[in-house]
């Protein structure tokens, strides 16, 4: 839930669109987790994982204004 779009926070209806996995997440060896569809662009870390949601959204709500980096990209070797 650490995740959660700033302006989603506490809502009761977060359980039907996330799952907590902050503890599980933070005690692994995941180096990046990747998701989307939460409308909301976020780069943030938990214990040593990466988190990173880079959407276009919907460009005709003007959610592509919302962060949307068209040259992040994370590179897999």
């Amino acid at each position: 839930m650490a995740v959660v779009a700033p302006e989603h926070r506490g809502n009761l209806l977060n359980s039907a669109f996330a799952t907590e996995l902050g503890d599980f997440i933070a005690d692994s060896r995941i180096d990046v987790w990747i998701f989307g569809h939460s409308h909301a662009n976020i780069d943030a870390t938990i214990g040593n994982t990466r988190i990173v949601c880079n959407q276009l959204g919907y460009v005709y709500y003007r959610e592509n204004l919302g962060g949307f980096d068209g040259g992040k990209f994370i590179e897999i070797y």
